[in-house]
């Protein structure tokens, strides 16, 4: 024993790659095919050893290195150092270590370059000097030399010489700085040198601070190019985004980095603007009550919106508007003077807000003479005189006739949900175009349907207050007339008990 520890002391080895600080190293020679059995040799749970960079972290020659060691169990524990020259070297010969401990060595990578190795071994009793040596130098045995209870475990590292770093290059392809909320999109970098030399297989991190990757790490191709999938938050306001590429660099190449900055633009749900009556034939100079309804794409109603308000022909008596709690707003166009029949479009307009996407609502229709209502081939009923005067070849009618829905002293058809105007007519064979125009308001939330020939020409909301002679509602029959008998349905649907329809007169015109 006295002549194995007295040679351990007088070895002297120049250049070991791992300088423990403040410690003398004994350093023996190992084949290299042996040192290749220590990455399958069995490891232990109860004893861990890992450098201060992590297992196959790289270290340059000159760099600090700090190796943490714990053990589960109680024992004594030496710690081996396996050089990339081919020798292995003891850090730690049987030190004594209690359950749970955990401890360090400081030292300071040096030459040569290559793959080291420390293996730590925990053992129940003291290791004898030369059987510690005799295992080490033979790692591929190493634990039937030991005998039992020992218990093994290592870790590895790259050390490397600095060399002076070429500068590399990183930039984003161009893509659109907005995208939608919940949108995906590529991502591409491309790596090269100072001469724009692609760099291969060179590893990029990514980093996002809102949204998801699909890869944190992924790696140049042989265009210098990598790419990540980005997937968009989903936002209710515009949110900026910050994408992060790096390359860390390696032994020939610098570090270098670029950020890329987006805008999350939330998601535009889709609004539905309806405007009724759809088709209509109004008399010059007449005004006409229009109503528009402005919901989501759920039909869930839009309140306090702005609409805007516009017309071929005419005018309307309000420009803007705003809808009410139900995404309901009533605005009047007058018709603009006209000897001849003459066609006017118009337009109901939502600009859109943050989140919810524009929409327009679009009626068709014209404006004729006077004449074309009062000259030959008109049809009518009228309940002003307190009942039914009417010229149909047969009318039927639900409701009751009553006063105090006009503005004159007259009468009018007051008809609740489920009631109805039934009236026949006859249409000339050689002729090609018809109007109905109808006098009536609303009392309450009151819709209702009116079919021609089984066809429904109309079928929305009425405006509320009392019947004016000067205000009427116009539609365009031309589509569903046809020659001979026509069969036309006026019908009340009611949306609360209380709610009336009440109509003065209806009125055919060929």
């Amino acid at each position: 024993m006295k002549r194995i520890i007295l040679f351990l002391m007088v070895m002297i080895f120049l250049i070991p790659a791992f300088q423990q600080v403040g410690a003398q190293v004994y350093e023996f020679p190992v084949a290299l095919t042996e040192q290749d059995q220590l990455d399958f040799l069995p490891v232990s749970p109860f004893v861990l050893i890992v450098p201060d960079k992590g297992n196959f972290a790289t270290y340059f020659v000159g760099d600090p290195i700090s190796l943490q060691y714990e053990t589960m169990r109680a024992g004594y524990i030496s710690i081996l150092d396996y050089t990339p020259d081919g020798k292995v070297r003891i850090l730690k010969n049987n030190e004594p270590v209690a359950q749970g401990i955990k401890r360090s060595i400081q030292g300071i990578i040096t030459e040569p370059e290559g793959m080291e190795r420390f293996l730590i071994i925990l053992s129940s009793r003291v290791v004898p000097d030369r059987i510690l040596v005799e295992g080490m130098r033979n790692p591929s045995r190493i634990s039937s030399i030991l005998g039992d209870n020992t218990y093994l475990n290592r870790s590895i590292i790259q050390v490397v010489t600095k060399r002076r770093e070429a500068l590399s290059v990183l930039r984003f392809h161009p893509i659109p700085n907005m995208i939608a909320s919940g949108r995906n999109i590529k991502i591409r970098i491309v790596l090269t040198d100072e001469s724009n030399n692609p760099l291969v297989n060179r590893r990029v991190q990514w980093r996002v601070d809102q949204g998801t990757l699909d890869a944190y790490q992924t790696y140049t191709n042989t265009a210098g190019e990598s790419e990540v999938w980005f997937l968009a938050p989903s936002v209710m306001e515009i949110t900026p985004v910050t994408i992060q590429a790096v390359f860390d660099g390696d032994t020939a190449y610098g570090r270098s980095e670029n950020i890329l900055e987006l805008t999350i633009q939330p998601e535009m749900i889709p609004t539905v603007m309806t405007l009724s009556p759809k088709d209509f034939q109004v008399v010059g100079e007449k005004g006409m009550d229009f109503i528009a309804e402005l919901t989501d794409k759920n039909g869930k109603p839009m309140a306090r919106q702005p609409l805007n308000w516009n017309s071929s022909l005419g005018h309307w008596e309000k420009r803007t508007t705003q809808t009410d709690e139900n995404g309901v707003s009533t605005n009047r166009w007058f018709a603009p003077t006209s000897a001849v029949k003459t066609p006017v479009e118009l337009h109901v307009q939502y600009k859109g807000i943050p989140n919810y996407s524009s929409s327009e609502g679009i009626s068709t229709g014209f404006v004729v003479g006077l004449e074309m209502v009062s000259g030959k081939g008109t049809y009518y009923i009228d309940f002003s005189s307190g009942k039914p005067d009417t010229n149909f070849d047969e009318s039927i009618y639900r409701g009751q006739i009553a006063v105090g829905y006009t503005m004159n002293p007259s009468s009018a058809l007051v008809m609740k949900s489920g009631e109805y105007l039934d009236v026949k007519f006859q249409f000339p064979p050689t002729w090609e175009t018809g109007a109905c125009y109808l006098w009536g308001r609303s009392t309450g939330s009151a819709v209702i349907q009116i079919v021609l020939n089984k066809n429904k020409i109309f079928s929305g909301s009425v405006a509320e207050g009392l019947v004016s002679s000067l205000d009427f509602q116009s539609l365009h029959l031309a589509q569903f007339l046809k020659p001979g008998e026509n069969h036309l349905r006026i019908e009340v649907q009611a949306l609360d008990e209380n709610a009336v329809f009440a109509v003065q007169r209806v009125m055919i015109v060929f």
